[in-house]
C-alpha cells in the first residue's frame, strides 16, 4: 500500500512513517521543517510542478 503522510517531520508523522515502512508499505511524507530519520523512510528533496 502506498502511504502519504502530511508532516512527517513530526513526532507523530515520524512515528507513522517508521511504522509504516517497517510493515513494508511504499511512504511518503511532506516535510517543511527538517528530514528524519526514521530508518526505512528515504528523503526526497525536490519539487516537482503538477
Amino acid at each position: 500500500m502506498r502511504i502519504l503522510i502530511v508532516g512527517g517531520s513530526g513526532f507523530l508523522g515520524r512515528e507513522l512513517a517508521r511504522q509504516s515502512a517497517a510493515d513494508g508499505h511504499v511512504v511518503a511524507a511532506t516535510c517543511l521543517t527538517r528530514t528524519g530519520t526514521a530508518a526505512g523512510v528515504e528523503a526526497r528533496l525536490s519539487c516537482r510542478a503538477a
